[in-house]
């Protein structure tokens, strides 16, 4: 099981961190806009995991383009 977890704010680039720890141990920063946290239906960290799992993890820090969060 994923487990996703906020870890504060980076004001200087406006984005939201999020600790991920995947269930073999591997552990990884995530970053999204603040607007993309605000617009996440029905959370961020649903979305987040949507993007995990449809992507391939090749780094330790992973920035989520905001678009992914939009829902029309």
């Amino acid at each position: 099981m994923r487990n996703i977890v906020e870890a504060g704010y980076d004001f200087s680039s406006d984005e939201m961190r999020y600790s991920i720890t995947e269930e073999n141990g591997a552990v990884y920063e995530v970053r999204i806009p603040l607007t993309g946290k605000a617009q996440a239906k029905p959370s961020p960290e649903v979305k987040i995991g949507e993007w995990l799992d449809s992507h391939a993890m090749q780094e330790l820090l992973v920035r989520i383009p905001g678009y992914h969060f939009q829902s029309f």
